[in-house]
């Protein structure tokens, strides 16, 4: 691995630079200090669906979701039952630079590889900055999960506003941009008796392996990706508080205070 600095823009049609910065998933290290994931795998031969639930600053998430993905889908056994995996579809138009879309185009192809389904969802900002016509296509077909197939990844806060620093700080967790739909799903699942569980994923420190603010890609920056205790639905429906609320929460507690945002 180049231990050097780059900025994103060097990467466009630049196949070299672009199968580099793939390389970054070994700056990520998976923190499961009560082996949370084994737990998933076990659960999932059981017939649980698992909903990964992630903070998200930085586009290099996206290698944190691979890292965590490829254990659990290598350790489930051979052909694993699918998990979708959801992302704005601005990546896929080129809104977000040319770079990003064309590395988002190898890294289909790790997840497809795995089993994992790359599933463009068309974002609130994708409409009102993008012009882009909202489908709720891929939002329902999300809460078929249950029916259909056998989890999900998804960034509830659908931007890496988070990792960028405002006054000398980092923003931290913001806003879920559809929190009503997630709820639905949790409900769902009760409603219709599935059995699931909810891994809740903290990403501390990808915001300085690949800065939203300056679009440097930092070799020499490290990353934790820190693994929640589990949530089932006694622990998330029913109570006082909102599904998803509770599970923000538990993303946070496993965060840096000052990368906690409005969940301090």
């Amino acid at each position: 691995m180049p231990k050097e600095k780059v900025h994103v823009s060097q990467l466009t049609d630049n196949l070299e630079k672009q199968q580099q910065v793939l390389s970054l998933i070994d700056n990520f290290k998976i923190v499961d200090n009560n082996n949370n994931l084994s737990k998933v795998v076990d659960l999932r031969k059981d017939g649980f669906i698992p909903m990964f639930i992630s903070s998200h600053s930085s586009h290099a998430d996206l290698l944190a979701a691979l890292k965590v993905l490829n254990y659990v889908q290598d350790q489930t056994g051979p052909n694993p039952n699918e998990i979708q995996f959801l992302y704005a579809k601005s990546i896929d138009t080129g809104h977000q630079g040319k770079s990003i879309q064309q590395v988002f185009d190898k890294f289909k192809t790790f997840l497809k590889r795995k089993n994992i389904l790359p599933l463009p969802i068309v974002r609130k900002k994708d409409t009102t900055k993008y012009n882009l016509q909202s489908d709720s296509s891929s939002l329902k077909k999300m809460l078929l999960i249950p029916e259909e197939n056998s989890g999900l990844f998804i960034f509830p806060e659908a931007s890496i506003e988070g990792g960028r620093v405002e006054n000398g700080r980092v923003k931290g967790l913001q806003s879920v941009e559809d929190a009503q739909s997630i709820n639905h799903l949790c409900k769902k699942c009760v409603r219709e008796n599935k059995n699931f569980v909810v891994v809740p994923i903290a990403i501390s420190g990808s915001h300085l392996v690949f800065s939203p603010d300056t679009g440097i890609i930092d070799y020499n920056q490290t990353a934790e990706i820190i693994i929640g205790d589990l949530l089932f639905k006694d622990d998330l429906v029913g109570q006082k508080e909102k599904p998803l609320d509770i599970i923000m929460q538990k993303i946070a507690y496993h965060l840096p205070l000052e990368s906690r945002g409005i969940f301090k």
